[in-house]
């Protein structure tokens, strides 16, 4: 299993039973605290256990998890979420260990939550990058119209035999010519942030309609993904 650790000092990892042991805990008829109690080990020690020992399987959402399975799950993760209800409430509602209910809000929810903030927060994010890009280009017409007045006017002067071109005058042709050259730059560079903002975006909508899909049901995200893969938006694999 993925990230899975085994270590000698640990009693929990030791055990002749821990696999049966971690599968009871994951799916919720087993507490930590009550493993501790009957083992005589340390407060905390199977929890520490599960943490850090028991691989990225646990600690991510999961087919053994009674909560990424069940099918209230929007409605418990919504309740708990915004105080209506306790984890102590659905522990004994749904007869599963309040350890699995915990872990499964602090580890199975919070990155889903996070892509659909990161999602939300796109638009924005891509106004604001366009407001910035089109401030950028307006600066640079209007100093590449006054680079071609300025230097029109040194021209002239040049061709004016009676006329004298100061050193001032070309720095200052120097120093505009200089700015168009970093605007520019500017530019460039927020066009880039502009098409990786794009990315991100339909990479985050992506992650989020997998995860959903993909663990509700394997299928339908099957059949989602061959149209995607069809419609070019996603490789087939």
């Amino acid at each position: 299993m993925a990230g899975r650790r085994d270590r000698k000092n640990c009693l929990f990892c030791q055990h002749p039973n821990r696999d049966d042991l971690e599968h009871q805990i994951r799916i919720g008829i087993l507490e930590t605290k009550d493993l501790d109690r009957d083992q005589g080990w340390a407060e905390g020690a199977s929890h520490r256990h599960m943490r850090r020992h028991s691989g990225e399987y646990h600690n991510s959402s999961n087919s053994e998890c009674p909560v990424c399975t069940h099918s209230d799950r929007a409605i418990i993760e919504e309740a708990i979420l915004e105080g209506r209800a306790s984890i102590e409430d659905f522990a004994a509602e749904l007869s599963i260990s309040e350890d699995a209910l915990f872990q499964h809000m602090e580890k199975h929810t919070k990155p889903v939550i996070q892509k659909q903030a990161d999602i939300e927060m796109m638009p924005k994010a891509l106004s604001t990058v366009r407001q910035s890009l089109q401030r950028i280009e307006n600066n640079m017409n209007r100093l590449d119209n006054i680079f071609a007045l300025h230097l029109d006017q040194l021209e002239q002067d040049m061709m004016d035999e009676d006329s004298f071109v100061a050193p001032a005058d070309l720095k200052l042709a120097v120093n505009i010519h200089k700015e168009v050259r970093e605007t520019l730059n500017d530019l460039a560079k927020w066009m880039e942030k502009v098409e990786n903002i794009d990315q991100s975006q339909s990479i985050s909508v992506l992650t989020v309609i997998q995860a959903h899909f993909a663990e509700k049901s394997p299928e339908e995200w099957r059949v989602l993904r061959a149209s995607l893969a069809e419609a070019g938006v996603l490789e087939d694999g």
